[in-house]
């Protein structure tokens, strides 16, 4: 009975730190990928090969795959969060160093509060909760301030980062409210095949630098296709069964730290003092939100006083 214990113990472990690995390396992997490819073919290409390989999968274990209209719907509430979403971040790795666009994707727990408060009516939002998410906006002002110091297209990554964030959270809590009964695996086939005629029109209005293709791109491209998605989709879904929220929630406090030490040792990259001040200030608020700091709400009205006293 222990030794049956130990091995799922150790099957969670392994899963949850392979997710951890799987969202730290993702946006390097895009990064490389951008160099070979041009970032909307590069995202074209995984899209499709992780689509036709999904099929394949499918096919595989017998398992149709329905175009009804309820399903569709599903399919498309799933799309927002790849297109724009994923399109904006692609376009972002251009501009901005990989391990910020990690940082910044923490903004999404934010984002998935609001959202579930206007569309699911579930207020998510108490005076602790709050105060993180104010805090999480002065970690971005300090972020976008030194960014445009730096170049204008830099700001504009981090904007585009920010929103996709928000795209990726509309599309979880319309999802949610929609409580989907088919499988996840389907879903994220579907949601591959909606986005794709929007890449395909974004390659034809877009230009893009042409094309350097070497192995390191050619790789990346297979690494996001078969890691980012059969395997990264399995190992997450299997990880939110097995563990409780609380424990999934620190992944993305993990991830950035990860994710800036890979862009660092294999990217060459690096964040200003400034920059790096920012994202601190932003992990810091998604731990307050996430219930793994805890402030007192004495202590949180007494600092509100001080900062704004009534007359």
């Amino acid at each position: 009975m222990n030794e049956e214990k130990t091995a799922i113990d150790i099957r969670v472990i392994t899963a949850y730190w392979g997710v951890v690995l799987l969202w730290s390396t993702t946006p390097i992997t895009v990064k490389w990928s951008n160099e070979g490819f041009g970032f909307i073919s590069a995202m074209l290409l995984r899209v499709l090969l992780a689509a036709l390989l999904g099929i394949f999968v499918l096919r595989l274990i017998k398992q149709p795959f329905n175009w009804n209209k309820a399903d569709l719907k599903i399919y498309l509430a799933g799309g927002i969060g790849l297109f724009p979403s994923m399109f904006l971040v692609y376009w972002a790795t251009q501009h901005i160093p990989s391990g910020l666009v990690s940082v910044l994707l923490g903004l999404y727990p934010f984002a998935v509060g609001i959202f579930s408060q206007i569309i699911l009516k579930q207020n998510l939002f108490d005076l602790e909760k709050t105060t993180a998410l104010v805090m999480a906006v002065v970690g971005l002002a300090i972020i976008n301030h030194d960014q445009l110091n730096l170049d204008y297209t830099a700001m504009f990554g981090v904007l585009a980062v920010f929103v996709a964030s928000i795209c990726w959270a509309l599309s979880t809590v319309l999802l949610k409210k929609m409580e989907p009964a088919i499988h996840p695996f389907k879903i994220g086939v579907g949601t591959l095949l909606v986005s794709l005629p929007w890449l395909v029109l974004m390659k034809l209005v877009l230009t893009e630098k042409p094309a350097d293709i070497d192995i390191k791109a050619i790789a990346s491209i297979a690494y996001l296709v078969l890691f980012g998605f059969l395997v990264g989709h399995t190992l997450f879904f299997f990880v939110l069964k097995k563990c409780s929220v609380g424990v999934v929630s620190l992944i993305p406090l993990i991830t950035p730290v990860v994710a800036i030490s890979i862009g660092s040792t294999f990217g060459g990259e690096s964040l200003s003092s400034t920059t790096m001040l920012g994202a601190l200030i932003i992990m810091f608020s998604l731990a307050v939100y996430q219930g793994i700091v805890k402030f007192s709400a004495r202590k949180i009205e007494g600092f509100r006083r001080w900062i704004l006293p009534r007359e």
